[in-house]
């Protein structure tokens, strides 16, 4: 099965997509953490990946088509799903996404688009007041100091300041909001609330599945 977690920066794609990993034993690929990890090398390309995430912008397509696809591909052949956190972020994202998995001969049945719906002050809270693990890069929220995975002492993520928070999410709304009406109109697409506590969304999650597996065994 493909699992797709989309919605803004700050909307807990990642934490709820470490839970849906454990619960259906499937990796987990996170294009944040993909990204942080060819930004910290020391060379041309990853210096350019480097300077468009400390401007909070989206990392442009032609960049992104190889080194995502490549990387899912593998994943998805070698477990036979994954769970993919902030990918695709733009309607051309999607569309290469999508021939890809037709290429494997993923049925549309086994695609779960969850998308988490957050208000904006609250994502403004969120992405404020985050930090992140250096080492296993799981994120926290700042008044912790120690990572609870690996013991490692938390830091404050460079692009999580309030300019680059406000460019992140004016180009959310910009580049990533046709996403909602494509994968709505393929079938795909469940509405989550992201507010409240992280179990209860997962469980709204959880929920949202078994109903469209319903759905789907009874057409």
């Amino acid at each position: 099965m493909i699992f797709l977690l989309i919605g803004p920066p700050g909307s807990g794609k990642g934490t709820q997509g470490r839970i849906l990993s454990e619960k259906m034993q499937l990796p987990f690929f996170s294009s944040g953490d993909f990204l942080r990890e060819l930004a910290g090398k020391e060379d041309s390309f990853s210096r350019q990946i480097r300077l468009f995430m400390d401007r909070g912008e989206l990392i442009p397509d032609t960049l992104m088509k190889e080194l995502f696809l490549l990387e899912i591909k593998k994943l998805i052949v070698t477990h036979g799903g994954i769970i993919i956190d902030g990918y695709p972020r733009t309607l051309d994202q999607a569309k290469d996404l999508e021939s890809l998995l037709l290429s494997l001969n993923i049925s549309d049945s086994n695609i779960y688009v969850i998308e988490l719906i957050v208000e904006v002050n609250e994502l403004y809270k969120r992405l404020n007041e985050r930090a992140f693990c250096p080492s296993c890069l799981r994120v926290f929220q700042f008044h912790e100091n120690i990572c609870n995975t690996c013991g490692t002492q938390l830091n404050r993520r460079t692009d999580d300041t309030m300019q680059v928070i406000e460019e992140r999410l004016r180009e959310y709304e910009l580049k990533s909001r046709s996403l909602h009406e494509y994968f709505s109109n393929r079938g795909f697409l469940m509405t989550i609330p992201g507010e409240g506590s992280i179990q209860d969304i997962a469980s709204t999650i959880d929920q949202a599945i078994k109903e469209k597996k319903v759905g789907i065994n009874k057409k």
